[in-house]
């Protein structure tokens, strides 16, 4: 099938978008654009596990299993901590 290729062009089409978002000029101007295209690291990751034939990469899950679980425990400990009271 060519869903390979229609991946990989959204991979790609990501990758210029988180590093369009990443130069000095837009992170000083407008933070903004920075920090929700570096979001796009989600989709890409997901898509990446779709890069592959059939639909399914074989391999890149593995990869994923210890950075992908870490990130998560630690947004579950980020929400968990922000449900504290913090006196000033």
């Amino acid at each position: 099938g060519h869903w390979p290729f229609v991946s990989g062009m959204m991979l790609l089409i990501i990758m210029v978008f988180i590093y369009s978002g990443g130069s000095d000029m837009v992170k000083r101007s407008n933070f903004e654009v920075f920090w929700y295209s570096h979001h796009l690291f989600i989709a890409y990751f997901a898509i990446c596990l779709l890069h592959g034939k059939g639909g399914w990469n074989p391999n890149f899950w593995k990869y994923l299993l210890l950075p992908g679980s870490m990130y998560i425990m630690e947004r579950i400990y980020r929400i968990l901590r922000s449900q504290n009271e913090v006196r000033v």
